[in-house]
């Protein structure tokens, strides 16, 4: 394909996975994006970073390329790139929590029946006042 962007450059997807987690939830939200997103992912040449890092490394190294990732790693990582909003709505923890943005990725925490103490009190941390700013500071919600 030879897409291009308004001002004439060209249009540079950078995917993951047709089986990527990412990519499977972003079809899932975005149902009108699958098609597009089977189609690149089949598509000779385009970019498939097997990783989020290197998602967000090919999006800032390839000129008008344009790529998916999670707010956590652009606020932990903080790479080089801009977040687009969605129908006008920006993409922070505010619009995430009022359910305005419409893409969230919900991670969970699992532990066998009997967790040892040392995995007991990490979760009492992560549900705690300071675990729930340390996630908000790098992007995500609180644990409910």
């Amino acid at each position: 394909q030879n897409w291009r962007w308004p001002d004439g450059r060209r249009c540079r997807p950078v995917v993951r996975p047709a089986k990527d987690s990412e990519t499977v939830l972003l079809k899932h939200q975005a149902p009108a994006l699958g098609p597009a997103l089977d189609q690149v992912v089949q598509t000779p040449g385009i970019q498939i970073a097997m990783t989020a890092q290197e998602n967000a490394e090919l999006v800032g190294r390839i000129p008008g390329a344009f790529g998916y990732t999670t707010l956590t790693l652009l606020m932990s990582e903080r790479p080089p790139l801009k977040a687009l909003a969605c129908d006008g709505v920006e993409p922070s923890l505010e619009n995430l929590a009022n359910g305005s943005y419409p893409f969230a990725k919900t991670l969970y925490m699992l532990t066998r029946p009997n967790p040892d103490p040392q995995v007991e009190q990490f979760i009492g941390f992560v549900q705690s006042i300071e675990g729930a700013e340390i996630l908000r500071r790098f992007g995500n919600l609180p644990v409910k």
